[in-house]
């Protein structure tokens, strides 16, 4: 099922031209084009790909759950973000690609020391769900309504979990050994990436 749905995201995003794209294939469009968020799926799936059937449905069913719900309040979340002037400390046109340098560091950091128990992966899903739903209404901004949501944030989730979904089936196929090393290399690359695009935002 994952892997039809990505074959068709693909084919639909090859064969229209951009300048036909909806606002589904658009979100669709930003996870293939966003390096950083792609690097931010292929460490959430190193993270998961240990989990057994069961709990990989329950930590996906969460994740879809906090991403709705935060696209749900993101009015309420964005009145915050202004409340406390967060947004200032990027800029607010920088601000939505700025917390995703900030997931990568977390998630390397995640991969350095990775947790077998079901709950830190609920914990950590949570976490993850928020922050990259929090990135994609920030670069659609809109009134909440289940039209909004099925076009834009809708193209992004299906991507992302059709990714996950794809990552955990073909990590399975090579051994444990070598995935645990090649996760701490990218957790690395990962946490390096993001402290330096952090740095490069604050200073420009």
């Amino acid at each position: 099922f994952l892997l039809l749905i990505f074959i068709f995201t693909t084919l639909k995003l090859i064969f229209t031209p951009i300048d036909n794209y909806g606002l589904f294939l658009s979100g669709s469009y930003n996870i293939f084009t966003n390096y950083y968020l792609l690097l931010s799926i292929v460490g959430y799936s190193l993270l998961l790909f240990k989990c057994d059937n069961k709990s990989l449905f329950f930590i996906i069913n969460i994740f879809l759950l906090i991403f709705f719900i935060t696209q749900f309040l993101f009015t309420i979340i964005l009145e915050l973000i202004f409340y406390f002037k967060i947004d200032l400390i990027f800029g607010f046109d920088r601000f939505p690609q700025a917390i995703l340098y900030i997931l990568n560091i977390l998630i390397g950091i995640l991969m350095w020391f990775p947790s077998n128990k079901v709950t830190s992966k609920y914990l950590i899903s949570t976490i993850i769900s928020f922050i990259i739903s929090l990135h994609i209404g920030l670069k659609d901004i809109e009134a909440f309504s289940l039209k909004s949501f099925i076009s834009y944030p809708g193209g992004n989730i299906l991507a992302i979990i059709a990714l996950i979904g794809l990552l955990i089936y073909i990590l399975n196929f090579f051994q444990q050994k070598h995935i645990f090393v090649g996760s701490k290399i990218l957790g690395s690359w990962i946490i390096v990436i993001g402290v330096m695009s952090i740095t490069f935002s604050l200073i420009y």
